[in-house]
């Protein structure tokens, strides 16, 4: 029980949300080909309007086809946004 509760309880699951946050941090700060502050905030609200609310509390290897079906039916419906939008977004 002790090994369990060392080992296996303490690997912490990364989230989709987490994810996210440490590349857009990532992206953000890079030196070699720095990303537009543009493309930068169109991320961030991408990230804030349609995936974090959507699968951001997935653990990262939960995001499959499944999810990303879910997601782009939920996009869809929302009547917001364009096939292109819906396909560079997933």
């Amino acid at each position: 029980m002790e090994y369990f509760e060392r080992v296996v309880r303490s690997n912490q699951v990364i989230t989709f949300r987490e994810q996210a946050a440490i590349w857009l941090d990532y992206m953000r700060n890079r030196k070699r080909k720095p990303v537009a502050q543009s493309t930068l905030s169109d991320w961030e609200r991408t990230l804030d309007n349609w995936l974090n609310p959507n699968i951001g509390d997935m653990p990262l290897d939960a995001v499959n086809n499944l999810a990303m079906k879910q997601l782009v039916t939920t996009m869809v419906a929302s009547r917001k946004l364009g096939p292109k939008s819906i396909g560079n977004y997933t």
